[in-house]
Order: C-alpha cells, then sequence, then structure tokens
C-alpha cells in the first residue's frame, strides 16, 4: 500500500475522531456554587479595650446562627499583652459582666467562650467563676 493510498483511509478516521472531540468541547461548563469553602467555626473577638463589643451584639451574632454551615461560634477574649484585662472590676462589676455574655451566650446554642479573664484584686464569686469556666473562659487574679 502507497502512502497515498493510506492516507485516503486515514484521513475519514482522522476526521471522524476530531468532530467527536470538538462536540465535547460544545458542552456547558458548569459554574461552581461556592467560590470559597466556608469554615464551620466563627470567633468573634471581643474586649475591653480594644476591639469592644460590637462583634457580639445580637444582629452580629445571628448573622452567623442562622447560617446552616457554621457549627460553633467562639466568643474570644484576648487578653494578651494586657490588651484586656478587667483588673478594674468590683465583684459586682464582675457578675455584670457574667450576666452580659450569659444573655449573649443564650442568642443560640452555637456559642461558647474563650480566651482568658484578668481581673484585679477583687476576685469573682465561686457561682461567677465556675460559670466562666464552664463556659470556656479562663479566669486569673492578679
Amino acid at each position: 500500500m502507497n502512502g497515498r493510498a493510506l492516507w485516503k483511509r486515514a484521513l475519514p478516521v482522522m476526521a471522524f475522531l476530531g468532530a467527536g472531540f470538538m462536540t465535547a468541547c460544545d458542552k456547558p461548563i458548569p459554574e461552581p456554587t461556592e467560590t470559597t469553602p466556608i469554615d464551620p467555626v466563627k470567633v468573634l473577638k471581643f474586649g475591653e479595650r480594644d476591639v469592644g463589643y460590637d462583634s457580639i451584639s445580637y444582629e452580629n451574632v445571628m448573622k452567623y446562627a442562622n447560617n446552616p454551615h457554621i457549627t460553633t461560634i467562639i466568643y474570644f477574649l484576648d487578653s494578651s499583652n494586657n490588651n484586656n484585662n478587667y483588673t478594674g472590676f468590683s465583684t459586682n462589676g464582675i457578675s455584670k459582666m457574667r450576666n452580659y455574655l450569659q444573655e449573649r451566650l443564650d442568642y443560640t446554642s452555637k456559642a461558647t467562650g474563650a480566651g482568658t479573664f484578668i481581673f484585679g484584686l477583687k476576685k469573682p464569686s465561686v457561682e461567677d467563676s465556675l460559670w466562666f469556666v464552664a463556659n470556656g473562659w479562663k479566669i486569673r487574679t492578679r
């Protein structure tokens, strides 16, 4: 078989295969449903001196609580470098802080605490101490 006869037979086969590949290019590419994965844990920082308490406001917390992809919301108190120490709080002030945080924990069952409260010479009551620890925070006194 000469070269010309080979091309006569091979050319229709190559055209058939090429047409098959071209139809595959016509299929639409599905759009991705999400561009970035959602982290199931949302950390909301709060503190007396650096970030305030807006992050744990009802509106902000519920934005994450109503998201089915978020399973845990952490109220994080960053006390590194003494940014958020509560040394000026009285025992009564510590109890008020506990009540304030209890309201925020009651917003959703997904919420928990993390971080360390640094209290001054006024120590929290035993009940308050146990509450802070039971809800994920640590406490220190100076």
